[in-house]
């Protein structure tokens, strides 16, 4: 269990906005301008956050349809494992845990 969390952290620590897009969504409901006007990123990238948190279950897009279309007016809203996530994320032994796995991490070829 313990890895798989580390792994989870690992993920949203990797991806520009993520733990961002987790706090803009923290309050409730946010479509994706709304989450865009409290994050200072691109639209890229705030998009490849929303889907890397939708995928590790954090968050889900109230709108049917394919994450391929626009989002401008898609609404997203938080997974009772999202908030989880979040306040897992407000620990500083969570980061601590992330920086040491990139610290020991074998270096790139």
């Amino acid at each position: 269990m313990a890895d798989e969390r580390l792994a989870l952290w690992v993920a949203v620590a990797a991806c520009p906005g993520a733990a961002e897009a987790l706090d803009a969504l923290a309050d409730g409901p946010r479509s994706f301008l709304e989450i865009r006007r409290r994050m200072p990123v691109s639209r890229r990238e705030l998009w490849r956050a929303l889907r890397t948190l939708a995928v590790e279950g954090a968050l889900i897009r109230c709108e049917p349809g394919s994450w391929d279309g626009g989002a401008r007016r898609s609404t997203f809203v938080l997974t009772a494992g999202g908030h989880h996530l979040r306040r897992e994320l407000a620990s500083l032994e969570v980061w601590v845990a992330v920086y040491e796995h990139f610290l020991h991490r074998p270096p790139r070829p």
